[in-house]
């Protein structure tokens, strides 16, 4: 029997370098020897393709309206605006809401991983890290964003629901997630919360949310 985690995630072949070759990506760190040496991993990773800086998320904000990038790796504490702040941008936009995200932090605070995971970062990395772990993480999360499981599929035609105010739909769609052959999963058991709570049904929405915070719990 194949386990929940299969389903929301298959395991996916890491990209070539025939793949990597021509991407686009955005390196966003407040720290230019980090922004170097992120760069240079890429090219050794055999990336030819576009790569972009930017010195924090305001700078980034705006390279991200003008280029659509192929996947975005970013620091978590930066000024201005940080990478938490940047993602929870990204994320709303209809453009750009599927972009790979890959955050990276020295940071390991349960707060701060909390933080990315609820903003829906597809990846992070600890500081320091060696290439293997780069290449590993964005060939992970790019084929994931290329190649969505029926799991990841429903969500994401849910979260578009959600910022489209469609709330009983997304609603809707969340529930099939919560039934066989999947397992409930806080991330969805939360965002039902969320849509009940702009339907003005609080006892719903705190149901569901005293039932996101059990599942977190069963998983930690």
């Amino acid at each position: 029997m194949q386990s929940d985690n299969h389903i929301l995630s298959p395991r996916r072949n890491p990209l070539t370098r025939s793949e990597l070759k021509g991407l686009a990506f955005l390196v966003v760190d407040d720290v230019p020897a980090i922004r170097q040496m992120l760069c240079q991993m890429l090219i050794q990773m055999g990336v030819e393709g576009m790569i972009k800086e930017a010195r924090d998320g305001l700078e980034a904000m705006e390279q991200i309206k003008e280029t659509k990038f192929d996947c975005i790796i970013c620091d978590i504490s930066m000024p201005r605006m940080n990478g938490i702040e940047l993602l929870k941008w990204l994320r709303n936009t209809e453009e750009h809401r599927h972009t790979p995200f890959l955050m990276i932090t020295g940071e390991v605070s349960e707060e701060t991983v909390a933080a990315a995971v609820e903003s829906d970062v597809d990846s992070y990395l600890l500081k320091p890290f060696h290439l293997s772990a780069l290449q590993s993480r964005i060939s992970e999360i790019i084929r994931k964003n290329c190649e969505p499981s029926p799991w990841e599929t429903i969500l994401r035609q849910a979260q578009k629901y959600k910022n489209n105010n469609e709330f009983n739909q997304a609603i809707q769609e969340l529930l099939k997630l919560c039934n066989p052959p999947y397992q409930k999963h806080a991330k969805v058991l939360n965002l039902i919360s969320e849509c009940y709570l702009k339907l003005g049904e609080p006892t719903k929405a705190e149901e569901f949310l005293m039932a996101a915070l059990e599942q977190e719990s069963r998983s930690s």
